[in-house]
């Protein structure tokens, strides 16, 4: 979840624990996405000391379920050290930390050491994020970050077969027409879910797919115009 209003945070945790009943609930104070900064949410809802520890309040007074976050290394003149102090008596059951600054947004080297550091001040789990590509980098995180576990995200685009080589610590050296197999079982569950909507967004995923194989640019010039399963199959085959 993620937003600026606790009142708001309350009702949704209420709302998730009687309806959606979800393992868990996660409270995004990550976000570097300007549009999302300027209401105040995600990474700049980090740099509110106050009303982040309102939040996480208002949504542990509204479940049972254990209730986690994600930070980032610094936002604004707050850093993980000075957040976790903040809320560090609240019950909070996992930590997330993305190892970039709120300035870095999605560029530029993490820095794991606060990662590492950052168990000071926290006692539950922690979860290292941030630039994590392939099996060599999610190696590299845990051993300088010394993190519980890791968060994967835009890591996966195009490569969803990254977590199994992360659980099984081996490779995996996909053909082109396995990449296309799986890419059309992706669009096949997306258009399952969503409908024609479902088609349309899956556009940008197919994009991913095609990273860095030959011709992918011509190949991608069809694939985002197309309106149906049936017409993405015809141009990967």
């Amino acid at each position: 979840m993620f937003g600026s209003n606790p009142e708001h945070f309350a009702v949704a945790a209420k709302i998730i624990t009687e309806k959606i009943k979800p393992d868990g609930i996660d409270i995004n104070f990550g976000c570097p996405v300007p549009k999302i900064i300027r209401q105040g949410a995600g990474a700049g809802l980090m740099k509110n000391l106050a009303g982040a520890r309102a939040t996480i309040q208002a949504v542990l007074v509204n479940t049972d379920l254990p209730v986690s976050i994600k930070i980032r290394a610094q936002a604004g003149n707050i850093d993980a050290q000075k957040f976790l102090k903040n809320i560090s008596d609240l019950p909070v059951a996992a930590l997330m930390i993305h190892g970039r600054t709120l300035a870095q947004g999605f560029v530029g080297n993490p820095d794991w050491k606060i990662v590492k550091e950052s168990k000071k001040y926290f006692k539950g789990v922690i979860l290292a994020n941030g630039g994590i590509n392939d099996l060599a980098g999610a190696k590299k995180v845990l051993k300088e970050s010394k993190a519980d576990g890791l968060g994967l995200a835009r890591g996966v685009l195009g490569r969803p077969w990254l977590y199994k080589e992360i659980k099984k610590n081996k490779v995996i050296d996909l053909k082109v027409k396995q990449i296309f197999k799986i890419a059309l079982e992706h669009a096949a569950l997306e258009q399952a879910e969503k409908g024609k909507r479902g088609i349309i967004e899956f556009r940008k995923h197919l994009v991913w797919y095609m990273q860095g194989m030959v011709g992918a640019a011509k190949l991608r010039e069809q694939l985002v115009k197309v309106s149906s399963l049936a017409n993405r199959k015809k141009i990967l085959k």
